[in-house]
C-alpha cells in the first residue's frame, strides 16, 4: 500500500520536479552579431578562439576590435626594445595581480587555491562567440602578461596609462604588446601605481573580455524589474541604458556616488567595467576567499580615502560592490546554491 501510495505522488510531479535552471552570467551568444566586420570571425580566423573589445561606448556588438583568447608572444623591434622595459622591472605595480591570479608556465602544477581560481574564472567566462574559455586557457591568457613589455611616457592621450596593441591587417585582428605609462610633465616621473597597473595588465591578459560580460551580467541581474519603470533612459537590452539606469542617481549633488555622465558611458564597455573592478579589488587588497558584507565594505572603504573615490565603486555602490567582490571571479566560500547561481552549466568550451 505504501508503494502504491508513493508511485502516485510521483505521478503528481512531487517525485520527479527537476531543479530550477541555474541563471546564466556568462552568455552563449556571440559579441559580433550584428557588427558589420563579422567576418573577421566567420571566415578569416574561423578556427581561432576570439575576444572583441569595444572602440568606443557605443560600440557594444559593433565596430568592434578582435584579438585572439590567448594573446601571442609579441615580436618586437629594435626601436620598440630600446624605447621600452621589461614588464619584470614593475614587479612592485605588478603586485596585486601577480598574487591574486599567479604566472605560472606550462608545466608548472598548480596550487589548490589557483586551481580553484582558474575553475572558477573559466565557468564565467565567454570568448567571442559565446563559448565557455577552459580553466587551462585561463591560465595562457594570465601568463601572456609575462611577455610584455612597458613603454614609459606612451600611454594614450586620454589616459595614466594604456594597453599598447598592434594590428595585422592579413587577420585583422589585433594583438597586446605592452602597457603605456604617462608621465609627470614636472617632474618626468612616471605616472603609475599598482591599482592602475592592475586595470591594464587585465586588459592585456584579455581577462577583461572573457570575463567582463559576465561581471555586468551579475550587476543587470535586476533589470528585468527596471523595464517599464518609466525612466526614458531605459531601453531594452542596451548596455549603455542599464549602466545608465543602475547609476541613474549619481549625477544629483545630494548623492555621495556622484560622477560624470562621461564615465558611466566608459563604463558600459564590458571590459571597461571589468577592469575598474579589477583596479578596485587592488585597491582594496581583496584575496582569495576574503568575503564582505555591505558594512564590512562600508567600514573598509571608510579606513581608505582611496577607495572611496573609486569611480566603480560610485557607480555601482557598496552594496552591488560586495555582492561581486563575493561572486565573480573569487573563490570566496559561499553555499552551493549561492556559488551556482553565477556560473553557467553548459559543455561548450572554447
Amino acid at each position: 500500500m505504501a508503494f502504491i501510495m508513493k508511485k502516485k505522488l510521483s505521478e503528481t510531479g512531487l517525485e520527479d520536479k527537476k531543479p530550477k535552471a541555474r541563471a546564466t552570467y556568462a552568455p552563449t551568444e556571440a559579441t559580433y552579431k550584428n557588427d558589420p566586420n563579422a567576418f573577421i570571425a566567420n571566415e578569416v580566423n574561423v578556427n581561432k578562439s576570439l575576444v572583441t573589445k569595444g572602440k568606443g561606448e557605443r560600440d557594444l556588438g559593433k565596430n568592434l576590435q578582435y584579438s585572439e583568447t590567448v594573446n601571442p608572444t609579441p615580436d618586437f623591434t629594435e626601436k620598440e626594445l630600446a624605447e621600452s622595459k621589461p614588464i619584470s622591472d614593475y614587479n612592485q605595480e605588478s603586485e596585486w595581480y601577480n598574487k591574486y591570479y599567479g604566472t605560472p608556465r606550462e608545466g608548472v602544477e598548480l596550487d589548490p587555491a589557483k586551481k580553484e581560481l582558474y575553475e572558477t574564472l573559466s565557468k564565467q567566462s565567454s570568448d567571442a562567440s559565446g563559448k565557455q574559455v577552459t580553466s587551462e586557457t585561463i591560465r595562457k591568457m594570465i601568463n601572456s602578461t609575462s611577455d610584455l613589455r612597458v613603454f614609459p611616457g606612451k600611454s594614450a592621450e586620454e589616459g595614466d596609462a594604456s594597453v599598447k596593441v598592434k594590428y595585422d591587417p592579413k587577420t585583422g585582428l589585433y594583438g597586446n604588446v605592452g602597457i603605456g605609462t604617462s608621465k609627470d610633465v614636472l617632474t618626468g616621473k612616471e605616472n603609475i601605481n599598482e591599482p592602475w597597473f592592475t586595470e591594464e595588465l587585465t586588459h592585456a591578459s584579455n581577462l577583461d573580455a572573457t570575463q567582463g560580460r559576465a561581471l555586468q551580467n551579475f550587476l543587470f541581474q535586476n533589470f528585468d524589474a527596471f523595464k517599464g519603470s518609466g525612466d526614458s533612459q531605459v531601453k531594452d537590452e542596451d548596455e549603455l541604458s542599464k549602466v545608465m539606469y543602475m547609476t541613474r542617481g549619481i549625477n544629483r549633488p545630494e548623492d555621495s556616488r556622484n560622477i560624470g555622465t562621461e564615465a558611466r558611458k566608459y563604463l558600459s564597455r564590458p571590459e571597461e567595467s571589468y577592469g575598474g573592478y579589477n583596479q578596485f579589488r587592488a585597491k582594496l587588497g581583496f584575496k582569495q576567499g576574503d568575503t564582505y558584507t555591505p558594512e564590512s565594505l562600508q567600514e573598509a572603504i571608510d579606513r581608505n580615502p582611496e577607495i572611496k573615490e573609486d569611480r566603480w565603486l560610485k557607480a555601482f555602490g557598496v552594496e552591488n560592490a560586495a555582492k561581486a567582490l563575493n561572486e565573480i571571479a573569487s573563490t570566496s566560500k559561499k553555499s552551493d546554491k549561492t556559488k551556482s547561481r553565477f556560473t553557467r552549466d553548459t559543455s561548450r568550451t572554447a
